[in-house]
């Protein structure tokens, strides 16, 4: 059975749309395509806290973090025909920019993902 943890529902911005933990199960992430934003959370016993919110493209539909260092995250924004890109903090789980962010996209880009570097799917 399901019980609600202390606080749920927790805030998150407009039309959340997508929801990611990073590798330490120590961060969450969830997309907002309203806002076109990205609000993280910290977590502790499951309890989510606010770390804060960050702009992203146009309507951010789907997210995903990369496999081989979990250190970048990325949103593909719907409307915006663009990816963002963002540096994960590990030390409080805040999002920086990452260089050249928005990256162009083709056509209403709708998911997101991604290899660890070196490892390639061998058929």
């Amino acid at each position: 059975s399901l019980a609600p943890l202390s606080g749920s529902p927790y805030p998150a911005g407009g039309s959340p749309s997508a929801v990611i933990v990073d590798a330490s199960d120590e961060y969450a992430y969830v997309a907002n395509g309203m806002d076109s934003t990205v609000t993280a959370y910290s977590i502790s016993n499951g309890v989510l806290s606010s770390v804060g919110s960050y702009g992203t493209g146009t309507q951010p539909v789907a997210m995903g973090i990369d496999p081989a260092l979990h250190e970048y995250l990325y949103t593909a924004n719907f409307l915006g025909n663009t990816v963002s890109g963002f540096q994960i903090q590990a030390s409080d789980g805040t999002l920086i920019n990452t260089k050249g962010s928005s990256f162009a996209a083709s056509t209403n880009p709708t998911a997101v993902a991604a290899i660890p570097h070196g490892k390639y799917l061998k058929q």
